[in-house]
C-alpha cells in the first residue's frame, strides 16, 4: 500500500490550492439566505437558541451540539457555521477518497480526488448534506470511514469513527451494526440483497419486522411505522426508490466485469460491497414514512463510488484528459444546486 504519508508530503502545495477551493465553496454555501434548503431555517434557529442560553438539548444528538457550541463560543455567526459544516463535509470527502486509495499500490493521484469531488458536486444527495440533512450527511461520512477502517482491521479507530457518527445522527446505529459486512463475500452479499429486495417490493419486510417486533418483545414496528405520521409522505413500498438503488448496483457490476482493470477490481468491489450493506436498512424499514431517510446514506455514497469505479477502468485512460472541465461544470451545477436549494 501506498502510504499516505509520503503523498501529503509531495502534493503538500497542490493540497492547499484543493483545500483553499473548497474552502470558498463552504464560504458561498454557508453565505445562503436561510430560506434556502429545507432545513436551514432549523438548524438556524438551534444555533441562536444556543447562542441566547448557552445550553444543550439532552433530547439531541450530543456530537453535533458540541459542534454546534463550539461555533456559537466563535462569536463568528451563523454564516460561519454553515461554512464550517459545509468544509468539514468537504473535509471528510477527501479523507473517505484518500483511505479508498490506500488499497492502491500506486502513489494516490489527486486526479481521483477531483473527480470524486466532481461527482459528489453533481449529486444532489451531497447538496442535501449541506442544506438539508446536514446531521445525517456528516454522520454518513464517518460511517463510510468506518467501513474502510474495518475492511483495514483498524479496530480501535472504526469503534471511534462509528461513536463519533451516532453522536452527530442516531440513525447512524442502523449502518454502524453491518460495518462488518465487509467481509461477507460479494457473491453471497448480492444474494442477501435479492431475497431483501423481493421480500420488500412484495411488501413483506413490513411484516417480517412486525413479527420480529413480537417476538422480542419490544416496538420496534410501532416506532418505524408512526414515525412523522402527522404529516404527509408517500410510504409504503416505494418501487421508485428501489429500482434506483439497484439500477446502480448493475452498473458498477458491469463496470466490474468489463471494464475495470483486473489489478483494481478488488477496490471497486469494496465499495459496491459499502454500498449494498447501507441498502439493507431501506430494504428492511423502507416501507416506514419518510422511508428516504433509510437509503440515504447509501445514495450518498454513489457520489464516491460511480467516480471511483470510473477512475480504476479502462474508460478512465480515454476521458481523462476532459477532467478539468468535468470539473468546472461539476462545480457550476453545484452553485446553482446550492442557490436553488435543490437537494434530494
Amino acid at each position: 500500500m501506498y502510504s499516505l504519508r509520503t503523498f501529503y508530503a509531495n502534493n503538500h502545495y497542490r493540497l492547499i490550492t484543493l483545500y483553499t477551493f473548497e474552502l470558498l465553496l463552504a464560504l458561498f454555501v454557508g453565505s445562503r439566505e436561510l430560506s434556502v434548503g429545507t432545513d436551514t431555517l432549523a438548524y438556524a434557529n438551534r444555533f441562536f437558541t444556543m447562542e441566547s442560553c448557552g445550553c444543550f438539548n439532552l433530547k439531541q444528538e450530543l456530537g453535533f451540539q458540541l459542534f454546534t457550541y463550539i461555533s456559537v463560543l466563535s462569536g463568528l455567526g451563523i454564516e460561519f457555521y454553515f461554512s464550517l459544516l459545509s468544509f468539514t463535509l468537504f473535509v471528510l470527502v477527501n479523507k473517505v477518497v484518500s483511505k479508498v486509495a490506500t488499497m492502491d499500490s500506486r502513489p494516490l493521484d489527486l486526479s481521483l480526488i477531483y473527480l470524486v469531488l466532481g461527482g459528489v458536486l453533481v449529486s444532489p444527495f451531497f447538496v442535501s448534506s449541506h442544506i438539508n440533512a446536514i446531521r445525517q450527511g456528516i454522520a454518513s461520512f464517518f460511517v463510510f470511514y468506518a467501513f474502510l477502517c474495518v475492511q483495514n482491521k483498524e479496530w480501535t479507530k472504526s469503534i471511534l469513527l462509528s461513536i463519533i457518527a451516532i453522536s452527530i445522527h442516531l440513525s447512524s446505529v442502523m449502518f454502524v451494526v453491518l460495518l462488518a459486512g465487509v467481509f461477507i463475500p460479494l457473491n453471497f452479499l448480492f444474494g442477501v440483497i435479492a431475497i431483501l429486495s423481493v421480500l420488500y417490493g412484495l411488501g413483506g419486510s413490513e411484516s417480517l419486522i412486525s413479527w420480529l417486533s413480537e417476538i422480542i418483545h419490544v416496538n420496534l414496528y410501532g416506532s418505524i411505522k408512526n414515525y412523522q405520521h402527522q404529516l404527509e409522505y408517500n410510504s409504503g413500498v416505494r418501487y421508485d426508490f428501489l429500482l434506483f438503488s439497484l439500477f446502480w448496483v448493475f452498473v458498477v457490476f458491469l463496470f466490474s466485469t468489463f471494464w475495470v482493470k483486473e489489478q483494481y477490481q478488488q477496490i471497486v468491489e469494496l465499495c459496491l460491497k459499502i454500498y449494498l450493506l447501507l441498502l439493507i436498512p431501506f430494504l428492511l424499514f423502507g416501507f416506514a414514512n419518510f422511508s428516504n431517510r433509510y437509503v440515504y446514506p447509501a445514495w450518498l455514497f454513489l457520489g464516491i463510488m460511480i467516480p471511483v469505479t470510473v477512475y480504476y477502468s479502462a474508460l478512465w485512460d480515454r476521458i481523462k484528459a476532459l477532467l478539468p472541465y468535468i470539473f468546472l461544470c461539476s462545480v457550476t451545477i453545484f452553485i446553482i444546486m446550492i442557490r436553488h436549494g435543490f437537494a434530494r
